[in-house]
């Protein structure tokens, strides 16, 4: 924001100008360091260095804002005055633009709840996803348990075991198989 927009008393034309060419240092140094300084200064009048060599000339500020934004506003205020019949050719914006400047005072502080509201609104949703990743894992848990517990009910019958010395446990029916393969043959025990 470096540049102010003012409309000269003397006739109805309007011009942007960097805020360095006002005359009152004091005025250009409010309105860089307080952004609602536009809003108390709006109206005033001004002396504005419009040409170098030249005295400076009062003006009445209106704007402070950036270049390309006071340009826009320039030309819509230049389409918007009186042509040379006196009849206007749309509807009068410096009251509109007066209002919305007083609400613009007043939306910096709706900005900052909003955007305070906008935080506690993160910090819930962060809480929500968590939430929501605790359930996915209590639901993958939930259906591993469903699936051991079913897998124990359907265990298969334990086979008939054999002590064949030292505690070791062998299955009857391979004892079986081993003695109707290997007649005779004490080896294949070993």
């Amino acid at each position: 924001m470096s540049h102010v927009l003012v409309k000269w008393p003397s006739e109805a034309s309007w011009d942007v100008y960097p805020v360095r060419s006002l005359a009152e240092v004091e005025i250009a140094f409010r309105l860089l360091s307080d952004e609602n300084a536009i809003c108390e200064l709006r109206g005033t009048v001004v002396t504005v260095n419009w040409k170098l060599g030249e005295p400076p000339a009062p003006a009445e500020l209106l704007d402070f804002g950036t270049e390309k934004v006071m340009e826009r506003r320039r030309t819509r205020l230049a389409r918007t005055a009186p042509d040379a019949e006196g009849s206007v050719r749309a509807e009068s914006p410096p009251k509109k633009q007066k209002a919305a400047s007083e609400c613009n005072c007043g939306a910096v502080q709706r900005v900052e709840e909003l955007e305070a509201q906008v935080k506690i609104l993160q910090d819930q949703l962060k809480v929500a996803k968590n939430n929501y990743d605790s359930y996915d894992m209590v639901k993958n848990l939930r259906k591993i348990v469903r699936e051991l517990n079913s897998s124990r009910d359907s265990a298969s019958v334990a086979a008939d075991m054999v002590n064949i010395g030292g505690g070791v446990l062998v299955e009857k029916s391979v004892l079986d198989r081993l003695h109707s393969h290997c007649r005779g043959t004490p080896a294949k025990f070993a």
